[in-house]
């Protein structure tokens, strides 16, 4: 057996790291019902390259490289495996190099990419081996004696790797309302896409994940807008909403999650010694794409005119390809930026030359130049769905609509039931009436008509019952008819009927409390009442023991109300939060997670279609 062995890539001479980074990689799934990823090793070596140039010091890379990104990295030799053993070693290993550091302070960046999915109310990220999960995220950060931790995520579900799962979908606000990872770690900071659910695309073009690729592209010096030579939470949350602002589909356009720890909001400084800085002259705005000599893409960008912006990329020969728009065809010119090479300046010849890897589905990814002038814009005029819950799926939504229509049922059969027994009871007291003005005489005509009134109100009652619904049914009828068109319209309408059934609920509680305690304290009255007369009598006789039976009635009647009688909603609202998933799709087949191919101009999009 091959024995792996963790590989720390010092980019620096420095024995005192100026940070640290580890970059956990996987593309396989444990689960056989999940395809492949193509790209998740490739971007574990980009970010190793990234974190080499921006950070050096030390980078440890846990991952598997196909044979494809072997080529393109022969410097990547002998990585370890991304399984929970190697990450263990990984992490007792960084450990050791934060104690020896004590120059400045100690700076770590955790990156995950790969599978993510939640399961028993806790996110979680598939290593090679095993699961990771959020209380395991926990213990690590917990371990490392750490001043700053940045955290970047790159996997469906990944907010809840920082947050608990909770019945529903309420809690899942910006203003996050239950303690999490986040919370009990102030020193910890955490950028990720959210999305709960949607097509997590590949593009082959950039070998890459789209959401990695465009945190890359920012790091390496285009999200620095103010130009102070750092790169903020906050830029690169606005760099993220204006890469993807120009695209329709929400399917392909991330909802971010940046949080910066306590009292620092920079993610990366871009004044180290390490990796190459080349100064961008900005006259106009420019839409630039940084390759290597092999082709990868280092950065894309599109930024506004201003003052010259500096950029930290690799030490080697890399080409610069702009992209001019507005034409009836969009040509590319092309600069050769060697070694020595530290400004890039405009590019006078234009190549005519079809663009390259701009697919049907991203040709509007990175078309928002971006500078001080968006981030305002961006700031004054936030997304619409800027509060809308995190992470709630399509299952959520139908775990909801399913314990609704299942409680509605179950409202519609009781309010049925009763006004059946009600209006049958209003028959036979009504026929009892009419009994009795049939015997004759004055007597029997007055009592007679009193009952037939008291049949007909018991008849009318019950034929209301049987026809007036039931707040549980509107409600479930209401949730049927509301939007999902969107996943932001879908997570609001989950937290807004979330809401309303628990107001519902909490209200018949409150009542059936306040009547049964009523019940009981009449109960509790009549019993002392009864006994109070049985002690002046010496004795009970028929008439003080049926009241103290009533009594007995009363109290038992009372306190089943308070404890055990519960409304169908309450019921329903037990129900949702003691359900936590539902792994079916209600009213139909198990899902089907598949690969998804779209052939574009350039490349192919690849993404994963399903859960996962």
């Amino acid at each position: 057996m091959k024995v792996l062995v963790l590989l720390s890539l010092l980019w620096s001479s420095s024995a005192l790291a100026a940070g640290h980074a580890l970059i956990v990689t996987n593309n396989r799934s444990l689960d056989l019902a999940r395809p492949d990823l193509h790209y998740a090793d490739d971007d574990g070596a980009k970010w190793a390259e990234l974190f080499g140039d921006l950070v050096g010091g030390d980078v440890t890379l846990l991952t598997e490289l196909d044979v494809a990104t072997r080529a393109l990295h022969p410097q990547l030799v002998d990585l370890a495996a991304p399984s929970r053993t190697n990450l263990d070693v990984a992490v007792r290993q960084l450990n050791a190099r934060l104690d020896a550091d004590h120059d400045g302070p100690r700076v770590v960046y955790l990156v995950f990419a790969g599978h993510g999915d939640v399961a028993d109310g806790q996110g979680f990220i598939e290593l090679a081996d095993q699961r990771f999960t959020a209380a395991d995220l926990e213990g690590l950060v917990a371990a490392l004696p750490a001043d700053h931790i940045h955290l970047v995520m790159d996997a469906c579900n990944a907010w809840f790797m920082l947050h608990p799962r909770k019945p529903g979908a309420r809690r899942f606000t910006r203003e996050v309302h239950t303690e999490g990872l986040l919370e009990r770690h102030p020193n910890v900071g955490a950028l990720l896409s959210t999305s709960a659910e949607a097509v997590a695309w590949e593009w082959s073009e950039i070998q890459s994940g789209i959401f990695s690729h465009v945190v890359r592209s920012g790091l390496r010096g285009p999200a620095d807008a103010d130009r102070d030579g750092k790169v903020s939470y906050r830029e690169l949350e606005a760099w993220l909403a204006i890469a993807h602002q120009a695209i329709a589909n929400e399917a392909y356009r991330p909802r971010i999650f940046a949080h910066a720890p306590a009292g620092d909001d920079t993610f990366v400084a871009l004044d180290g010694s390490f990796g190459r800085d080349v100064s961008l002259v900005l006259e106009s705005s420019r839409r630039l794409t940084v390759r290597d000599a092999l082709g990868e893409r280092i950065l894309d960008a599109n930024l506004e005119a201003g003052a010259p912006l500096t950029l930290r990329l690799p030490k080697v020969a890399l080409d610069i390809d702009e992209l001019h728009a507005g034409t009836p065809r969009p040509t590319l010119t092309t600069l050769p930026l060697p070694i020595g090479a530290s400004v890039i300046d405009a590019i006078a010849t234009p190549r005519d030359t079809a663009t390259r890897g701009e697919g049907e589905l991203f040709d509007k990814l990175f078309s928002t130049p971006y500078g001080s002038e968006s981030i305002e814009r961006w700031a004054a005029a936030p997304p619409a769905d800027d509060e809308a819950p995190y992470g709630v799926t399509a299952a959520d939504a139908a775990r909801l609509g399913y314990i609704l229509e299942t409680g509605a049922r179950l409202e519609h059969n009781s309010r049925a039931f009763a006004g059946l027994i009600t209006t049958t009871l209003g028959g036979v007291v009504t026929l009892s009436g009419i009994g009795l003005l049939a015997d004759g005489g004055p007597d029997s005509d007055v009592a007679g008509w009193s009952v037939v009134g008291v049949g007909g109100l018991l008849i009318g009652a019950g034929l209301l019952t049987s026809v007036i619904t039931g707040d549980l049914e509107d409600l479930a009828l209401a949730y049927h008819d509301a939007d999902f068109a969107t996943e932001a319209a879908r997570a609001t309408t989950v937290a807004r009927f979330e809401a309303k059934l628990a107001e519902q609920a909490q209200s018949y509680r409150r009542v059936r409390q306040v009547t049964g305690w009523g019940i009981t304290a009449m109960g509790a009255l009549t019993i002392g009442f009864s006994l109070l007369l049985a002690g002046d009598s010496h004795g009970l006789d028929l008439g003080e023991g049926m009241l103290l039976g009533s009594g007995i009635g009363f109290v038992s009647l009372g306190l089943w109300d308070v404890f055990s009688n519960r409304h169908p909603i309450e019921e329903t609202w037990r129900l949702y939060n003691d359900i936590r998933e539902i792994p079916w799709s209600p009213g139909g087949t198990a899902p089907v997670v598949r690969p998804v191919l779209a052939p574009i101009e350039g490349g192919a999009l690849i993404g994963v279609d399903g859960s996962f």
